[in-house]
């Protein structure tokens, strides 16, 4: 967590550069305004999880709500967008649009939610971003992106294994 308190007060000294249990978090990894976040996600999740879970969980301090409705701006044909108060935007893009969605611009960081069925997805998404996460959960096995990632040679990748077990 960046931070586990989010009802603190802000007054200035507050600092969330902390991640909880992993020591300091990079400051070039910290998202400042202008910034984008892309979660590319399967439709069906955004709809019954991702979605309800943002309006119900982001804090209203942390929302710009000048934009939207009260920071959230929900369209079938233009996207799911949150702006929030730091000038960051986070964008819902769904595994359905298609990869060209994921090459319409550039995000400082883009987490895909479960392996994209298309592997052009992949490809375009860590092309268009600065910072990649992909969480999966291997429902259809060991698939294109273990092969693409373990075989990597770049050094500057470090492989994290961790389990619902992990603490």
């Amino acid at each position: 967590f960046l931070d586990h308190d989010a009802k603190a007060e802000i007054d200035g000294r507050w600092h969330c550069g902390n991640i909880v249990g992993c020591g300091r978090y990079p400051k070039e990894k910290i998202l400042k305004a202008g910034d984008e976040i892309w979660l590319g996600t399967f439709k069906q999740a955004r709809d019954v999880n991702w979605w309800k879970m943002l309006k119900r969980e982001i804090p209203e301090h942390l929302l710009d709500g000048s934009k939207g409705k009260a920071g959230f701006y929900e369209s079938s044909q233009k996207g799911y967008v949150v702006y929030f108060s730091s000038g960051v935007v986070l964008r819902i893009i769904t595994y359905e649009q298609g990869y060209e969605r994921f090459e319409s611009g550039w995000a400082k960081r883009c987490v895909l939610d479960e392996e994209p069925p298309d592997e052009r997805i992949f490809v375009a998404a860590i092309n268009h971003c600065s910072y990649m996460s992909l969480v999966e959960t291997p429902y259809r096995g060991m698939t294109y992106t273990f092969t693409r990632i373990r075989s990597s040679t770049d050094a500057g990748v470090r492989f994290y294994h961790c389990c619902q077990y992990d603490s």
